[in-house]
């Protein structure tokens, strides 16, 4: 049962509140339903926009593997526990990731919040000796989210471990996946992060969302567009559109991303996520009102699912980081529709 205040019937209001001129534009996008009435059909036109971009991604060219974990070090704080941890990604490729569990003993399966970013040490709030502690703030989402009760799940973005810097990460990328975008590799990452929480009895595999700020948001959008086994969807100043952000640099697509057609853009990923919810947050610097076209062009999938409060964007206007009240925005979001963790 939802906590009494999801079910009131107002508490999508603050998600839905596009300024003037943005009601229910889409801009230059061009429109995932069109000729489309039915799910049926979206579905047909769902599997194209899914080739098409994995393409884009490209192939690891690797087949899975029966998920393998390393313990580095185990942490006892007084609101949870946790294990520092690298897995298994490829024959040759450990990844470090921190599983963080609520203290009280678990009577059931518990819903997981998934958080990617630099390293595992800003999510959890922790100097952890990862390259990329930037210390404890709000951005720090698998803190809260396990102080809320749930599973919590940190995983570092592989460049920072390819190599030294992100020019000779992506050159060991290329030796070893020459087919394989950045953005692909992550997409790989984050299937076989989710095959191994399949593994673990205490997660419970139908309650499993995701959240990031930043890169983490480009990484939450990317992975929760390529694994339905993703229920929710938090993605926080990413850019959700291709122009807004960097999108082009060599450790996400490269240049050539710059010369799809004007038919390619995020609208469709934020398509192959629907009918699951997914909520855009914003501060005005790479996600400003212009990203309301996104989240108006994907509301017509939603709406062919008669799931139209699946999508949702909170813009609090006050730069990259989120406040605490996009925070609090956030996890309400991953409340409502991951349910409590008990």
């Amino acid at each position: 049962m939802l906590p009494t205040a999801h079910r009131d019937p107002k508490w999508y209001n603050p998600y839905r509140q596009p300024p003037a001129g943005y009601e229910n534009t889409t801009g230059e996008l061009t429109a995932l339903v069109s000729g489309i009435g039915t799910v049926g059909e979206w579905e047909s036109r769902r599997k194209q926009i899914n080739a098409k971009w994995l393409k884009l991604l490209g192939s690891m060219e690797l087949s899975p593997m029966v998920p393998r974990t390393r313990l580095i070090e185990t942490i006892n704080d007084r609101n949870y526990t946790a294990k520092l941890m690298y897995l298994q990604f490829e024959p040759d490729y450990w990844e470090k990731i921190l599983i963080m569990m609520p203290c009280e003993r678990l009577k059931k399966p518990r819903p997981a919040v998934i958080v990617p970013f630099y390293d595992v040490d800003t999510p959890a709030a922790r100097d952890l000796s990862g390259r990329e502690f930037m210390g404890a703030g709000v951005d720090s989402y698998a803190y809260s989210a396990v102080q809320k009760g749930y599973i919590a799940v940190a995983i570092r973005w592989s460049f920072e471990s390819y190599g030294e810097s992100y020019s000779e990460a992506v050159a060991n990328l290329k030796l070893r996946h020459p087919h394989c975008a950045g953005l692909g590799k992550w997409t790989w990452d984050a299937q076989r992060l989710v095959d191994y929480l399949f593994t673990l009895p205490e997660v419970d595999h139908e309650r499993i969302g995701i959240i990031g700020h930043s890169l983490g948001g480009k990484m939450a959008l990317y992975a929760s567009a390529f694994d339905e086994r993703i229920t929710a969807v938090v993605s926080n100043e990413g850019g959700i559109g291709l122009a807004f952000s960097n999108y082009e640099d060599y450790w996400y697509f490269g240049d050539f991303i710059q010369k799809q057609d004007k038919g390619t853009d995020q609208h469709e990923l934020l398509g192959l996520i629907a009918p699951r919810p997914f909520l855009l947050l914003g501060g005005d610097a790479y996600d400003t009102a212009k990203s309301w076209y996104y989240i108006n062009a994907a509301q017509q999938v939603y709406d062919l699912y008669r799931k139209p409060q699946n999508i949702g964007y909170f813009n609090h206007h006050k730069g990259h980081m989120p406040t605490p009240e996009a925070v609090w925005r956030a996890m309400e979001w991953l409340a409502h529709f991951l349910g409590p963790p008990q």
